[in-house]
């Protein structure tokens, strides 16, 4: 959801920032976060904040293992 009321955008921004939003394969790396890959380049590693707001019976795994019940156990 994107509330944008207050910000001076027309229909050709709009459409230049969906463009970019294609372009920039936003939708394969928010998958690619959710999923558990290593999208954390300078660290090589997933990011793993996902895990923290994740219900006790969600999945994420991360190299086969469900991080979520390691998460859970720390807090």
């Amino acid at each position: 959801m994107l509330d944008y009321s207050k910000q001076n955008l027309n229909h050709e921004a709009m459409e230049k920032l969906i463009a970019l939003y294609d372009k920039l394969g936003v939708e394969s790396q928010i998958q690619d976060k959710f999923g558990g890959k290593a999208i954390n380049a300078t660290e090589r590693r997933a990011v793993l904040h996902t895990a923290l707001r994740a219900s006790k019976d969600e999945i994420i795994e991360v190299d086969g293992y469900n991080v979520v019940t390691t998460v859970q156990e720390e807090l």
